[in-house]
């Protein structure tokens, strides 16, 4: 009983706040690197003629092998959003994780990091499962 106490008080008082705390972060960051005029016209732009000729150069981002596929280090965009639509899914913020899930999809297409897709893909799915209102969880 002592043990499961502490858990809880510990939930409670110290992780959950902490998360809380890192989502807030993560989404100011993301934010300002996702929004302005600048960063959708780049977007935009990205989205029309493809990939610009220093994209191998960003921060966090990796070429790989064709095997393997390109990575993502922690300091990267992409791998920011996703952290941030895990740790929403992880509170059962189903709304928020789903929207950076979608978020995230559209630069793994980009990079062709299939494997990464294909975990936001599930991601997504499982958000969209909780999400139903007719689920039987």
């Amino acid at each position: 009983e002592g043990i499961e106490r502490f858990v809880s008080d510990f939930t409670v008082a110290a992780l959950v706040p902490h998360i809380d705390k890192r989502i807030r972060s993560l989404n100011q960051q993301v934010t300002a690197v996702r929004k302005g005029f600048k960063n959708q016209f780049k977007s935009w732009g990205t989205s029309l003629f493809g990939k610009p000729a220093g994209d191998a150069g960003r921060d966090g981002f990796m070429e790989g092998t064709a095997a393997s596929g390109p990575m993502y280090l922690y300091n990267a965009t992409e791998a920011q959003i996703r952290m941030l639509a895990d740790l929403a899914f992880i509170l059962g913020d189903w709304e928020l994780a789903l929207s950076h899930y979608k978020l995230v999809q559209a630069d793994y297409k980009r990079d062709k990091a299939w494997r990464h897709l294909a975990g936001a893909c599930e991601m997504a799915a499982l958000c969209h499962f909780m999400t139903a209102p007719d689920s039987k969880r």
